[in-house]
């Protein structure tokens, strides 16, 4: 039999959520600032560095995917 998850650990499971939300809102105003920018950017394409933003990205992905298994692992 599993242990159940303290009230407190629940706690920080929903703030983690909560936090992910706010992230992805942000990152979703990101990018929309930045397709924006680029309407009237004449930089071609294939000039523009996106690493900046798809190590955000990764970084969200990964924070994401950890907090999904172990609000698995709560729940259960």
């Amino acid at each position: 039999m599993t242990e159940q998850p303290t009230e407190n650990a629940l706690r920080e499971l929903l703030a983690e959520g909560l936090n992910l939300c706010v992230r992805a809102r942000r990152l979703d105003e990101l990018t929309l600032a930045a397709e924006g920018r680029s309407l009237g950017n004449q930089t071609p394409d294939h000039a523009r560095c996106l690493t900046p933003h798809l190590w955000v990205m990764d970084q969200y992905d990964r924070d994401l995917a950890d907090w999904e298994a172990r609000t698995r692992k709560a729940l259960r």
